[in-house]
């Protein structure tokens, strides 16, 4: 089994409990989860930028065969994916936040746009530290840079719950649609899929062997 690093979502951290979930099942199997702290310093100071720096840490240290990100964290594990292409052999994406900036943008509303502007703050609920936080307009600047839907340069499988209310359903099915080897596992499940983490299991154990098949198949018609 590879080496495998876990992503965690907005306002989370290294102790989520899917990644807590998913480090025990793959340590059962002797392989190592990894999860990096994605937000170095002052919560209300991160960008994409800077946690796209912090997962290319974590890679070039443990050297993983499978990126794994939940939400937000989903969505830079595609990003970094999609920017460095030959240090991430395979994704597992979690209800993967595509498209969060204009999203985020419409269900704030130009009001409250306007006042996070203009104070350069906003308060959000840390589920990490159990409590209210603040975020910095700069999060929204420098997410306005990036790719809302980066290519899929490797196997990936989506996990999307269909009663999710964060992450449209839709916007994970069209995103599979459109990339060549993408495949979408729909859950009866929330946002959080905290509900079917042994089925998410059962899909990515499947989904590693399939992937070491092709591997040795690939080895064995090089030689």
């Amino acid at each position: 089994m590879p080496n495998v690093v876990y992503l965690h979502g907005f306002a989370s951290g290294i102790r989520s409990t899917k990644g807590l979930y998913l480090r025990d099942r793959f340590a059962e199997f002797g392989a190592g989860l990894f999860q990096p702290e994605l937000v170095e310093g002052d919560f209300c100071d991160t960008t994409v930028s800077a946690q796209l720096e912090a997962v290319g840490r974590a890679v070039s240290q443990h050297h993983p065969s499978l990126l794994i990100g939940s939400s937000l964290g989903g969505y830079v594990a595609a990003l970094y994916g999609s920017l460095q292409p030959v240090q991430v052999p395979a994704l597992v994406l979690l209800a993967p936040a595509f498209d969060f900036v204009r999203r985020w943008a419409k269900r704030l509303g130009a009001d409250q746009m306007d006042a996070w502007k203009h104070s350069g703050e906003m308060s959000v609920y840390h589920h990490g530290r159990n409590e209210p936080v603040s975020i910095g307009y700069g999060f929204f600047e420098d997410a306005l840079r990036h790719d809302p839907f980066p290519a899929a340069l490797q196997p990936t499988v989506i996990f999307q719950g269909r009663h999710d209310a964060v992450v449209d359903p839709e916007v994970s099915a069209q995103y599979a649609l459109e990339q060549p080897d993408v495949e979408l596992i729909l859950m009866d499940s929330d946002h959080l899929l905290v509900d079917v983490l042994d089925p998410i299991w059962s899909g990515i154990e499947g989904f590693c062997t399939r992937l070491e098949s092709f591997q040795a198949a690939k080895a064995y018609s090089d030689t």
